[in-house]
């Protein structure tokens, strides 16, 4: 069973390789987002919840641990 994973407190150049569309840095900046949230889907993706923007919110093929490695910089 999979369940969601919430992160609080990422830096914004972690933040930023998990964006999907173009961000300025200053609008990254002024957003100023303190939570993601990982929820799986059903078909072994990842919809991805940034607080107070909701229009960043992106579904992905990706899962969690691939999120994770490119938030790390590795991917």
């Amino acid at each position: 069973m999979n369940k969601a994973i919430i992160l609080k407190g990422l830096p914004s150049h972690m933040i930023r390789r998990i964006l999907q569309h173009e961000v300025s840095d200053s609008e990254l900046v002024y957003a100023n987002i303190s939570t993601v949230l990982f929820m799986p889907t059903g078909d072994g993706g990842t919809f991805v919840v940034f607080d107070i923007k909701s229009e960043w919110n992106y579904q992905t093929d990706m899962d969690a641990e691939g999120l994770f490695l490119r938030m790390s910089g590795v991917k």
